[in-house]
């Protein structure tokens, strides 16, 4: 998924392994009920950009996705949009240095205990932070957590809106 040369990625003429990724994602989607209420739009916003910039973890057994979540260094105006709602541009997935949890789709039992244990080890998803934002209502933003993997009594700390201007 990495392009060390820098050329440009031509989307009608994704690689193989781009097109499993593609697949795994609407897999997931279509057993997910916060993903199957959204529409084709609204998945390519969520899926175009993370499998392009290989900015996504794919959990198999067996060789089948049972779960995956993508992430984004954001900037402060896509963290802005992001909390209120709206959908990242392609270009807000590289646009600053706050790590970003961006979606979790993890329809199976038991899955997401298992997934959210692996990210909170440090050193597999974040070197040191990152930030979450939890959702209701199709895409309002119901809580945002920064999770501080060095510190020593509580990693996760809830924010609000607010801190994040923009």
């Amino acid at each position: 998924m990495n392009n060390p040369a820098k050329t440009p990625i031509d989307p009608e003429f994704p690689s193989p392994e781009k097109l499993r990724a593609y697949g795994d994602f609407v897999f997931l989607a279509l057993r997910s009920p916060h993903h199957r209420q959204m529409n084709m739009t609204g998945l390519e916003q969520a899926f175009d950009a993370p499998i392009s910039l290989g900015q996504f973890r794919i959990f198999r057994f067996d060789d089948i996705p049972r779960g995956l979540f993508t992430w984004a260094y954001l900037g402060p105006e896509a963290e802005h949009r992001l909390v209120g709602g709206q959908s990242l541009r392609p270009q807000d997935w590289r646009s600053g240095e706050h790590l970003w949890l961006i979606d979790l789709i993890a329809p199976y039992p038991g899955l997401i205990r298992g997934m959210s244990r692996w990210i909170m080890q440090k050193g597999n998803f974040a070197k040191r932070d990152f930030y979450f934002r939890r959702v209701k209502d199709g895409d309002k933003t119901r809580r945002i957590l920064h999770v501080d993997l060095d510190h020593p009594t509580k990693k996760a700390r809830m924010l609000s809106n607010r801190d994040f201007p923009g």
